[in-house]
């Protein structure tokens, strides 16, 4: 009765961001942008980044689109414009990219850091709306959302022909606390399940229809039956043939009992046999992609070395992927295969050391790449390249984005039992650099939200202060 159907119906990120004010990001940077050579290149890019981030240990990324310019905001899914604002804040960290955008957008060295920080903030702080946050945090924290929301206005203008910012999605953002105060957590009003839920009771279902407008509803609302009624009975009946059922309960058993005793699995083996002239013949009985291009010259390499001082034999078995358990349950998967489904793919792990003797040993995390997993006796470890330096899990989660050195010097790969990978991250090259050793670690999407409350935290301090 006060204050009508708005109070009833929350702002959230769906169409306040990822419908919103991202598109009309992407449109400020069409204007700010020449065409041409430098849009090509951008995209070129785009699609480059896209690539490399499909194929890694660590998955919780969003997921970006490519069948369009990175910066065209048409054709494109809500969920699928957040990935491409991802992608770009990735691409302006390499040096290929700083160089383009910074030389279009014309950016002074402090513009471009703040810049790039805007586009932090911005994707931590729609994780932080979805996150369980203290109640005092989300309080104190309209302070850190209004300088992203001045930040908008001011490093992505929209043309003088329009309203500017004075927009319903400007307004949805900055009452966004306010409801979050109200109703929890911004997951608990979030709009992206119902959209979802289109393709299965107005989408599917229409193609089933004779596109009659007289009849469309109707017609519609019949199949969306049929198709739950098809489902409901699925749950009680169970098609399979009993020799399946048996199979499946039986594999279901064994999974159950070696995530419960096994650090580790592997598949994709295969065996290489290392000849007295040192050539070599791999040999695999399920994939023949890794027969006909090959082990990586790296890889060969160390398991001649082993083999010739004598740690293994002439004949080593070696694996494409691993499946590394942890003590709290969660399963990290690796893969090392020299050509999967039309290219290379080398994951990356955090790896554990401990430096120094056993009294006054300390621990140490170098971020690594897996080129492989081979058989010791009765034991598989990894080989890897590690970086030159050790990058602390604090750097990355105070910067988003770390950048490190590869260490890619022949003869100091090194050999690590399983447990050393204690966890997958996202690598990047850094395209463009004056070396190919040049890398960035990039925060996992589950601690975006720590980054924004970070922001939020150090904006009350500077108050206090």
């Amino acid at each position: 009765m006060v204050h009508g159907a708005n109070k009833m119906f929350p702002p959230e990120t769906l169409h306040t961001l990822d419908a919103g004010l991202t598109i009309y990001m992407f449109e400020s940077l069409q204007g700010l942008m020449s065409g041409g050579k430098s849009r090509a290149d951008l995209d070129e890019q785009h699609v480059r980044m896209s690539n490399v981030i499909r194929r890694q240990s660590e998955r919780d990324f969003p997921r970006g689109a490519t069948r369009c310019g990175l910066i065209d905001s048409t054709r494109c899914q809500s969920s699928e414009r957040k990935g491409n604002l991802f992608l770009l804040l990735c691409i302006a960290h390499t040096v290929d990219g700083a160089v383009v955008l910074q030389h279009e957008l014309n950016y002074t060295a402090a513009h471009w850091r703040q810049w790039l920080e805007l586009l932090k903030l911005y994707l931590a702080m729609e994780e932080w709306f979805h996150d369980a946050r203290p109640k005092e945090e989300v309080r104190r924290a309209r302070p850190a959302v209004s300088m992203v929301m001045e930040d908008i206005q001011r490093y992505f203008p929209r043309s003088e022909d329009s309203h500017g910012y004075k927009i319903p999605k400007m307004h949805g953002l900055s009452k966004m606390i306010e409801y979050m105060t109200m109703f929890g957590s911004a997951i608990n009003f979030y709009g992206g399940p119902g959209e979802a839920w289109h393709k299965s009771f107005v989408k599917a279902p229409g193609l089933k229809t004779q596109r009659r407008v007289s009849e469309f509803a109707s017609q519609t609302a019949g199949q969306c039956y049929n198709v739950m009624a098809v489902k409901k009975a699925a749950k009680y009946v169970d098609i399979r043939a009993a020799r399946e059922r048996v199979r499946d309960k039986h594999n279901e058993q064994n999974n159950n009992t070696a995530n419960e005793e096994a650090v580790y699995t592997v598949r994709g083996g295969y065996t290489v046999d290392i000849n007295p002239d040192k050539t070599v013949r791999v040999k695999s009985n399920r994939s023949a992609e890794l027969e006909k291009h090959g082990l990586s010259e790296v890889l060969l390499q160390v398991m001649n070395r082993l083999s010739v001082l004598g740690y293994i034999g002439n004949r080593i078995t070696g694996y494409t992927r691993a499946v590394v358990f942890g003590s709290d349950g969660d399963s990290a998967r690796y893969n090392a295969h020299p050509f999967y489904h039309g290219g290379p793919w080398y994951d990356w792990a955090y790896v554990h050391y401990e430096i120094g003797e056993e009294d006054e040993s300390t621990e140490e995390y170098y971020p690594s790449k897996i080129l492989g997993f081979i058989k010791d006796d009765d034991e598989v470890k990894a080989v890897i390249q590690c970086s030159v330096d050790a990058v602390p899990w604090m750097e990355l989660e105070e910067n988003f984005i770390a950048p490190f050195e590869l260490n890619t010097k022949e003869g100091e790969e090194e050999i690590v039992p399983m447990s050393s990978l204690c966890h997958p991250i996202c690598v990047v090259p850094d395209y463009g650099a004056t070396t190919l050793d040049k890398y960035m670690m990039i925060l996992p999407k589950g601690q975006w939200s720590e980054y924004f409350a970070r922001v939020v935290n150090d904006e009350m301090n500077v108050e206090q202060d």
